[in-house]
Formats: C-alpha cells, sequence, structure tokens
C-alpha cells in the first residue's frame, strides 16, 4: 500500500506518494540534491531550470546506458546457460560412449 513520505529537494519540501521506503526515497532525494548543487557549483551562470534540465538529462543518459548494459548481459547469461545445456548433453553422451566401450572391451566372459 503506497504511504506519503516527505522528502526535500534543495530545500524545497515534496510530499510523495510511493510504495517505496522512507529511507530509500532520502536515499534518492540527497543523491539529487548532491548532483544539482554540483553542477550549481561548476556552472553558476545556469538557471535553476536549466540545471535540473541538464541533471535530468545526465540521468536519463545514465539510466540508458545501464539498461542497455544490463540487457547485454542478461542475453550473455542466456547464452552461458543454453552452451552449459549443451555441454551436459555431451558429457552425457561421453559418459554413455565410455559405458558402452567399457562393456565391450572389458566385458567377462
Amino acid at each position: 500500500m503506497p504511504d506519503k513520505i516527505r522528502i526535500f529537494i534543495r530545500g524545497i519540501e515534496y510530499l510523495l506518494t510511493t510504495e517505496e521506503t522512507e529511507e530509500y526515497m532520502q536515499e534518492i532525494a540527497a543523491e539529487l540534491t548532491e548532483r544539482l548543487d554540483s553542477l550549481t557549483r561548476k556552472s553558476p551562470f545556469l538557471s535553476a531550470s536549466m540545471i535540473s534540465s541538464i541533471t535530468a538529462l545526465s540521468l536519463l543518459d545514465e539510466n540508458k546506458k545501464l539498461m542497455t548494459e544490463a540487457e547485454q548481459l542478461r542475453a550473455q547469461l542466456k547464452d552461458y546457460i543454453e552452451q552449459s545445456a549443451t555441454f551436459r548433453l555431451e558429457i552425457n553422451e561421453a559418459r554413455r560412449e565410455i559405458e558402452r566401450l567399457n562393456l565391450r572391451f572389458f566385458k567377462k566372459d
């Protein structure tokens, strides 16, 4: 059930309705504030809306790159799982062949 959580970003209070924990949302708000403040220190001539837009673009860029990386890792994991299944089949086939050869060459007469 969603909870109402009060956070502050750059001194401005926001009341959010979320299913996330308050601790998590406080961490996110603090990180966002730090990013906004950092850009403000680097470029004090930018307006608040420009700072917000540039920070949003940066965060979306990071998110998109991480999502792409995650998708590549999922695909790589899928390949590894498929290879593992193939190797298991090959191992089982080799074991059967070893057993067959053992029976053939070491058959007691």
